[in-house]
């Protein structure tokens, strides 16, 4: 009876495998990284991977970057604090000059050894700090090398208040599953005059970090080979 018990078991590991390598894209999407600011770092994390600090591009045309802004005018999202930022030029005015001149502000995550990441959608909040215009942004990845947007947003529509926000979301492509190495996602910025900001809150990574397809088929085969011995 013993015997039996334990080759149904490991005769179901073999299975559960065998059905979470076919089904893993069709697992439901959580939050895999998150950022609320306040601090550089995220404030949510999936265990398996590793999210980096926000941190703005080296370009000297970058002014204003405070991850740790507030402002009574603003209650909304998460609440105060929120992520403000302007380029320090005031020929940054638009979304090919934010991206000749490297006017950005970035994330990368990374999957643990043995992980890939299906990433889903990318959400958040963001608005005008004033009501200068344009204030726009331009969302970039590097699995495409940072050549095509995966988000424009021409001329931020929201001046911040107390409970108006753009609430955003780019639902990303198959592209975007499996991924075994770092993804960063660049987000290009500009406004009228370096004294103007345009303001992001919420930043919310959504899909799945799971076993490679090597892991999982090792798992399998060790599950074969204990049913093998067990029976002889």
């Amino acid at each position: 009876m013993k015997t039996v018990r334990f080759i149904h078991s490991v005769v179901g590991i073999g299975a559960g495998v065998a059905v979470l390598s076919a089904s893993s894209s069709e697992v439901l999407a959580a939050v895999v990284a998150q950022y609320n600011f306040g601090q550089l770092g995220p404030h949510v994390t999936d265990p398996n991977l590793t999210a980096s600090n926000v941190t703005r591009s080296s370009n000297s045309l970058f002014n204003a970057f405070n991850h740790n802004t507030t402002s009574s005018s603003y209650t909304g999202g998460s609440s105060n604090p929120f992520l403000s930022v302007s380029p320090s030029s005031n020929d940054v005015n638009d979304q090919s000059e934010a991206v000749s001149n490297g006017v950005y502000w970035y994330v990368t995550l990374t999957p643990s050894s043995g992980y890939t990441i299906d990433l889903d959608t990318i959400k958040f909040t963001s608005f005008r700090g004033g009501t200068s215009q344009p204030r726009g942004f331009a969302v970039y990845s590097s699995v495409d090398s940072f050549s095509s947007p995966l988000l424009v947003q021409p001329d931020e529509p929201l001046v911040r208040s107390t409970s108006t926000f753009h609430n955003n979301t780019i639902t990303l492509g198959s592209g975007y599953d499996n991924l075994a190495a770092p993804v960063t996602f660049r987000f290009y910025i500009w406004t009228p005059t370096n004294t103007n900001t345009i303001d992001f809150d919420d930043l919310t990574f959504e899909g799945n970090v799971i076993p490679e397809p090597s892991g999982l088929l090792m798992l399998g085969s060790i599950a074969g080979m204990l049913v093998r011995r067990r029976r002889v």
